[in-house]
């Protein structure tokens, strides 16, 4: 488990997660641009912005290629405690639609709805690949993110090298 997953207090203040809206498919340089501009202006608090990805073997004209998925499109997550500073610094970039709220405040994101995502996450925020040994109608998870986790596998479609739990 990653220490973000297990501590949500860092130097006895309250961090949480919250979650922006932005243009789908500019995730990634969303997130830069927001960095820059917090760097550009002195912004010295704690923050960490997130866009999960999942790794995928996908079959490209007879090969298999490696590819990258955004989890949640449109979506960039937030960890930090000062998220009413950030919110102001950061409302009037570009492409960022708006925060996620509860009626006028901010809408954090329980931890236990977000857990499993920072537990199977790397550093670079991608989900990998999990290894599986099947035995007749028995799957065992032998290494990767979902290693921890059990469940019933509802699908297994052995032609796209991906299962449904």
């Amino acid at each position: 488990m990653r220490v973000m997953a297990k501590l949500c207090r860092i130097g006895g203040e309250e961090m949480g997660w919250y979650a922006i809206y932005v243009k789908t498919g500019q995730e990634e340089s969303i997130c830069t641009r927001v960095n820059k501009k917090l760097n550009q202006i002195g912004y010295d608090k704690q923050y960490k912005l997130l866009v999960p990805k999942r790794q995928l073997i996908e079959k490209h004209q007879g090969a298999f290629i490696e590819k990258y998925k955004v989890m949640f499109p449109g979506y960039i997550l937030v960890y930090t405690e000062y998220i009413i500073e950030l919110y102001y610094k950061t409302i009037g970039c570009k492409d960022i639609y708006r925060y996620l709220k509860n009626g006028c405040d901010l809408q954090q994101i329980a931890l236990n709805e977000i857990s499993n995502i920072l537990c199977m996450i790397d550093e670079n925020g991608i989900i990998g690949i999990s290894d599986i040994y099947i035995e007749s109608d028995i799957v065992k998870v032998t290494s990767g993110p979902m290693c921890h986790y059990f469940g019933w596998i509802k699908k297994i479609d052995r032609h796209k090298h991906r299962e449904k739990v």
